[in-house]
C-alpha cells in the first residue's frame, strides 16, 4: 500500500519533520564545523538503531548488491557508515548559510579555477569534474 498513514498522521508528521529541522540548522549554524560533523556521526548511528525497519531495508539491499560476498558483520559495518555520513552531510548543508566564504573555501577547496576563469574570458564552455564522495553538494 502507497499511503498506509492517515492524512493527519503524515500532516503532524510533516510538522514535526518540518520543526525539528529548523531547531538543527539553528543549532548547527552556531557550532563549529567539527563539532557539526561529530553530531551527525552520533545521530547517524543512533537512527539505524532507532530505525530497525530502514535497516533490515538497507541490508537486503546491499545483500542484493553485493551478493554473498560480504558478512552481515561487514554489511552492518556499511549500514552504520552510510547514515553516519548521511546525517553529517545533512548538517554539513545546514551549516553552510552560517559559513564565511574563508571557512567554506576551506572546507571544499577548489583547484584550478584559473582554468575556468581563462576558459570563461576566451568565450570557451567548459567541463567541471568533481569527485564523488562526501559532500559533494559543496
Amino acid at each position: 500500500m502507497l499511503h498506509d498513514k492517515s492524512p493527519l498522521r503524515r500532516r503532524t508528521e510533516q510538522i514535526v519533520i518540518r520543526w525539528l529541522t529548523r531547531l538543527a540548522a539553528g543549532l548547527v549554524r552556531v557550532l563549529p564545523l567539527r563539532r557539526v560533523q561529530a553530531l551527525g556521526d552520533v545521530i547517524g548511528a543512533l537512527l539505524v538503531r532507532l530505525l530497525p525497519r530502514r535497516r533490515r531495508i538497507a541490508l537486503d539491499n546491499l545483500r542484493a548488491a553485493l551478493g554473498g560476498d560480504r558478512g552481515d558483520a561487514e554489511l552492518a559495518r556499511i549500514v552504520t557508515a552510510s547514515a553516519r555520513n548521511m546525517a553529517k552531510t545533512m548538517l554539513e548543508l545546514l551549516k553552510f548559510p552560517a559559513m564565511t566564504d574563508e571557512q567554506f573555501a576551506r572546507f571544499a577547496p577548489v583547484r584550478g579555477a584559473e582554468h575556468l576563469a581563462e576558459a570563461a574570458a576566451r568565450g570557451h564552455g567548459v567541463i567541471v569534474v568533481t569527485p564523488h564522495y562526501g559532500n559533494w553538494e559543496a
